[in-house]
């Protein structure tokens, strides 16, 4: 009896750590069946396209993975199906999402950039003034300094 539990447990165990983890392709909805194969009651009306799932096996000679939906349902589908990246719908509101937070970001650095530059205009300004009065209070001195010699 131990010995046929042991050996459950090695055909349980390396299939739940090893799991990999797919996608549902662009099709609609995939209807997932008790079996490998048509002729298998369905048990979940239709998985939704985009969905990860977490694929417990494959096999090429019938076609079929056996997969775990998040809701826990398992079940097999076509491998057809399933594919390694995201679909390109949630692809596209990723990218759509960072587009967005990187206009915002140069929306932002442009304004930082208009008051950065008009403090340097300032800055400029007030430079060019304290340099025109230097050197006119230089000049002064050194008239300054040949009247008093």
């Amino acid at each position: 009896m131990k010995k046929y539990l042991y050996l459950l447990l090695m055909i349980v165990l390396p299939s739940t750590s090893f799991a990999e983890s797919m996608y549902i392709d662009d099709t609609l909805l995939v209807p997932l069946r008790s079996g490998e194969g048509l002729q298998f009651r369905i048990v979940h009306k239709g998985v939704k396209s985009g969905t990860k799932v977490e694929i417990l096996n494959h096999s090429a000679e019938s076609g079929y993975s056996h997969v775990r939906t998040p809701e826990g349902i398992e079940g097999y589908l076509p491998t057809r199906y399933l594919i390694k990246d995201e679909i390109a719908k949630d692809k596209l509101i990723k990218v759509t999402a960072q587009l967005n937070k990187a206009q915002n970001t140069v929306a932002e650095l442009q304004e930082k950039l208009g008051q950065l530059q008009e403090a340097y205009d300032s800055l400029t300004s007030d430079h060019e003034k304290l340099s025109s009065h230097s050197q006119s209070t230089g000049a002064e001195l050194e008239k300054i300094k040949a009247i008093s010699s």
